[in-house]
């Protein structure tokens, strides 16, 4: 699995950024990362971008199992907690 690159250069607001692995397990969540930001990621299948503050508020911690099911627009992801 290649790493992968998150960076919010060009945004303009700070956001959190929920790691999942192939089971959609949350291996790392980092909260606040703000604009010109860049880091880079071993082991993990997708990167969820919330807004600040998102991912405490849902209460995203390290180990909950993500649900994903694609919308019907297909545009977007809604996830559940299972």
């Amino acid at each position: 699995m290649r790493p992968r690159v998150v960076h919010t250069f060009f945004m303009s607001m700070p956001i959190d950024c929920v790691m999942v692995d192939k089971e959609n397990r949350i291996v790392a969540v980092k909260r606040g990362v703000g604009a010109g930001c860049w880091f880079m990621t071993k082991g993990i299948e997708a990167i969820l971008e919330l807004g600040e503050g998102e991912a405490a508020q849902a209460d995203l911690k390290v180990g909950t199992v993500l649900g994903l099911e694609p919308l019907r627009n297909r545009e977007f992801l809604r996830a559940d907690l299972v």
